[in-house]
């Protein structure tokens, strides 16, 4: 895809690779979005490069409360136009239980790097400064079946953000 305005003119293109089959299910994702390439509707909201996978395994337990398991990989990897690595993301591994009822329940282990080549104001007067930063990320949660006449779901995420930690519900 490309775009002009301005005097430049930008493209943007990518590629998904997706093998879906049980037990194993993989998606392979390439994208570059040039630093000009300028949208005629919405915006971009990263350019540079992305390669991101996700590996899942399957398995259907001989179980009266287990339905079904899922072992899962991920990898995501964000370039600068330039090829520098902005952000790195790696789910190690993350798994999925359904019961025979039909609710769910998840754990996400996440290591992650964000790079920052400038400051970066996350609020009026916050500041995060230049650096590599390291972070370790738990993500668990579980959701009811929506066979369910009343349903619930909950996630949870706690660890690192850049200087400090942060920790969310939802």
């Amino acid at each position: 895809m490309g775009s002009e305005g301005n005097g430049e003119s930008g493209n943007s293109y990518g590629v998904r690779f997706d093998y879906t089959n049980t037990p194993f299910l993989f998606v392979l994702e390439l994208e570059q979005v040039d630093e000009t390439f300028r949208p005629a509707m919405g915006f971009v909201q990263r350019d540079g490069g992305v390669i991101s996978n996700f590996t899942r395994y399957r398995i259907f337990p001989n179980s009266s409360w287990l339905q079904q398991a899922d072992f899962g990989f991920g990898v995501k990897l964000n370039t600068s136009p330039g090829g520098e690595i902005e952000s790195e993301r790696l789910d190690v591994p993350s798994i999925d239980f359904v019961t025979a009822a039909g609710d769910t329940f998840y754990i996400s282990p996440e290591l992650g790097r964000e790079v920052l080549f400038e400051e970066f104001e996350i609020n009026e007067g916050v500041v995060i400064p230049i650096g590599d930063y390291a972070t370790r990320r738990l993500n668990f949660g579980f959701q009811t079946s929506t066979a369910r006449l009343l349903g619930l779901e909950m996630n949870f995420s706690t660890g690192e953000f850049f200087t400090g930690n942060r920790s969310s519900r939802m």
